[in-house]
């Protein structure tokens, strides 16, 4: 949050609030980041994985038809676990489009509590929905860039050592 204040002649100069960083640096960093839809292909189909908007990932889908969701837990693409990294992503918004409910799940708890595993789509990076929090729902905008992941799996890499 910026304040006017009036310092040392400056009549309408803007001041840093304390730990909340240099407001103009951080709009500059989140505009080269950018909003960008995500796909891969999983099955030789291009498939939409996400929405990075900033350093946050969306995801949105009916949870209803999410069988792990009854289970407890969430997954994505192990592909877009490895992007997350890369994009220095801090974290993930995961939004029940039929309740209009949305859940965040920082991605330091993600790595920490999941695991990979797969069930009929591909390798999948599986965490418990209870470490995530409520957050108030919110529509993402339409994005027009897009970022296809490649087939390289996040498992390929770390066992080559990348």
């Amino acid at each position: 949050m910026l304040h006017s204040i009036q310092d040392n002649g400056r009549s309408h100069g803007q001041k840093k609030l304390p730990n909340s960083g240099n407001i103009y640096e951080l709009n500059q960093k989140r505009r080269k980041m950018g909003n960008k839809a995500i796909y891969t292909y999983i099955n030789g189909r291009k498939t939409f994985v996400g929405k990075q908007i900033n350093d946050v990932i969306h995801r949105e889908f009916d949870f209803s038809k999410a069988v792990l969701w009854q289970n407890k837990e969430l997954s994505f693409d192990e592909r877009l676990l490895l992007y997350a990294q890369n994009q220095k992503i801090k974290s993930f918004v995961f939004t029940d489009t039929r309740k209009k409910t949305s859940f965040k799940f920082g991605l330091k708890k993600i790595l920490n509590n999941g695991r990979f595993d797969q069930h009929g789509v591909g390798d999948q990076w599986y965490f418990p929905k209870d470490i995530g929090k409520e957050i108030r729902f919110k529509k993402t905008p339409y994005v027009k860039k897009e970022v296809i992941l490649h087939k390289e799996s996040f498992t390929q890499r770390v066992e080559e050592g990348l």
